[in-house]
């Protein structure tokens, strides 16, 4: 078994069945795990979201106090 690094926190994630079989065919064709796919995947759209989408977010809900 593998020992979970000290930072690190369990997540249970429900999927649609066919986004779990996405997932595990991308992570195969990676060669990673789906674990670290997942990893990547949540880290790569927390980087969208700052990059990208909170401005949108923080113009809207300034022009919704407005």
């Amino acid at each position: 078994m593998h020992r979970r690094r000290r930072n690190d926190k369990a997540v249970l994630l429900n999927l649609p069945v066919e986004i779990f079989e996405r997932v595990d065919a991308v992570a195969e064709e990676q060669r990673v795990s789906r674990t670290q796919f997942l990893r990547q995947s949540v880290e790569r759209n927390l980087h969208h979201y700052d990059k990208v989408e909170r401005g949108v977010f923080e113009r809207l809900l300034i022009k919704g106090l407005s």
